[in-house]
Formats: C-alpha cells, structure tokens, sequence
C-alpha cells in the first residue's frame, strides 16, 4: 500500500502492541435516526487494513475519483464480495438500500467537499473527481480494527517523507470528510432518497428531521474541521512524530473521535460548531 502523500509502504505488520488503547465512545443525542447507516454500512463488514489495501490499490491519488469508477468499484469490491453479498443475498430489502445509498453518495459529497474546498483555498474546485484522500476517511470510522492499527494507519498515509506529520491538503480533506460523512451528508442522502422512495421517506418523518439536520450541516463540519486542526496542530507543535501523534490521540477524546461515527456526532454537538 503507498502513501497517499509520498507513496513509502504502511507499515501494518509490525509486532502487535500487547495491549490496546481504549477507544472512547462520545454518544450525542441524535443517534437513533442513525441507525439507519448501519443498514447501509458495508465496510463494518472489513478490517481497516483490507479496507485501505482495496481504495489504495485501485485508485491513485493525483487522478482522484470518479463518480462512475466510484459506484463500479463499491458494487464490484464490496456490494458483490462474498463476506458482504452473504449477508445480503436473503435480503433484497437490505441490497436495495446499499445501492441506493451508494448511488447518491458521491454526488452528494462531492457538493459538500466543493464548499470546503473554496472555505480552504477561497478558489472553486474544477474537478468532478472527489480526492482519494477524503474517500479513506470511510474505512477509519467505519471498519473494524484496534485503535493502535488505525492511529498507525493515519498517521503513515498523511506523514511526510521525514515521517513527520504536518498540514496539508490530504489531511485536511481527510479530517473534513471524516466530520462530514457519517453525519450530514448521510442525513443528505436520507433526505433525497426520501423525496423519491415513501420507504423513506417514512424513515425521515419518524424524527425531527429538520432540528437533527441543523446540527450537521457542511458548515458545521468545515467549522469542525478547523477547530480540529488547531487542536492537532499548535504554533508550538506544527509537526508531529508518530509518537507525538499517539499520545494525542490517547489523551483526547476530541482528537481521537475521527475514529468513530458517534464520536464524530457527538463532537458536532458538543462543540456546538
């Protein structure tokens, strides 16, 4: 697997730390209507690693992604893998749903990431590709695997040639798709589907849609975003070692909630961006 930054390997096979770190679950008030993602989330199904051997191996970072190449390879890799289709096949209902999800994901996504772009660059993204980089943050709060795989995961896909993680461009995609998938742009696909299927739109009614969606919206993951990075990334501490970048994640629930979609909520409502 290359780095997204500087194509060196990611370590994973090294000796497994005997003991690993607590993940904290921060929980927000909203959760019951996000239950509906776990019906549609394929990749709880993988390992972190499986997960970023599969986007790693099958795109490459400077062409980015495309919408038709993105649903192509989510139907070929994951929707008609074996481990995933087993599960699926009994339950036509369920296929239905990943498809659907799947289907408006990308478009929906890439709306958000062109806003962040322009609040990060204050130019307009011209491509209609998404960057690989933001697409990853599926598997880290996603998949299976213990903490000190995925902190190490992170921190090798982000980090420079000295093996120093500083700002840039990668990460901060990463670190905005991370606040922003499992939060608003699911509940933007919700809402779609909703407005085309009564399925769903039964789904959406049951809550107070309206009020959740205010909690989660691309300004608030852009805002969420920056306010992360300053945690990350203090005027004293502009580059972190792979130790400096554990120890962080180990000691703050807000730095470690990139690796849970619950945190990732309950960050949005805490913070009250």
């Amino acid at each position: 697997m290359g780095n997204v930054c500087h194509k060196q390997e990611i370590p994973l096979q090294r000796k497994a730390i005997s003991q690993d770190y607590k993940l904290t679950q921060m929980k927000g008030t909203n959760e019951t209507i996000f239950e509906e993602f776990d019906k549609v989330n394929i990749f709880k199904y993988y390992n972190i690693q499986d997960f970023m051997h599969l986007f790693l191996s099958n795109f490459d970072r400077q062409e980015g992604v495309s919408e038709a190449f993105y649903y192509v390879f989510i139907e070929k890799k994951f929707i008609k893998n074996q481990q995933i289709s087993e599960w699926l096949m009994n339950d036509e209902s369920a296929k239905s749903q990943v498809q659907d999800y799947h289907q408006k994901l990308f478009g929906i996504f890439l709306k958000g990431f062109k806003s962040y772009y322009r609040s990060l660059k204050g130019d307009k993204y011209q491509s209609n590709n998404l960057p690989l980089s933001a697409l990853l943050a599926l598997g880290t709060h996603n998949c299976q695997g213990r903490l000190d795989s995925k902190i190490e995961i992170v921190f090798h896909l982000f980090c420079n040639k000295d093996l120093l993680l500083e700002m840039n461009d990668d990460l901060c995609f990463f670190i905005f798709a991370s606040f922003c998938l499992p939060a608003g742009i699911f509940l933007f696909v919700l809402k779609v589907l909703s407005e085309e299927n009564e399925d769903y739109k039964a789904k959406v009614e049951k809550h107070d849609f309206v009020t959740i969606f205010d909690t989660y919206q691309i300004k608030d993951a852009i805002n969420a975003t920056q306010e992360y990075l300053k945690l990350l990334f203090t005027p004293d501490k502009p580059r972190l070692s792979f130790e400096d970048f554990r120890d962080l994640v180990i000691r703050s629930e807000d730095i470690q909630s990139i690796f849970s979609s619950t945190s990732i909520r309950a960050y949005l409502e805490k913070h009250n961006i």
